[in-house]
């Protein structure tokens, strides 16, 4: 049990530092400022949900 703990609580830290390191590119709009801005604001929506696709064709491993 105390090794399947750990296993988990490493899992769990690399999945977080995934996450922060695709995070640490994002960037945050409003709802006011997307409203004002031009089409273009797609492109982030992308790139999240291709982060998500990879993420969850890497977890299917176990």
């Amino acid at each position: 049990m105390i090794c399947k703990g750990y296993k988990r609580d490493a899992l769990l830290e690399e999945i977080r530092a995934v996450i922060r390191e695709e995070l640490h590119s994002v960037e945050f709009i409003s709802v006011k400022e997307k409203t004002e801005q031009p089409q273009g604001a797609g492109d982030l929506d992308d790139n999240v949900l291709g982060f998500l696709l990879a993420l969850q064709n890497d977890g299917g491993d176990e």
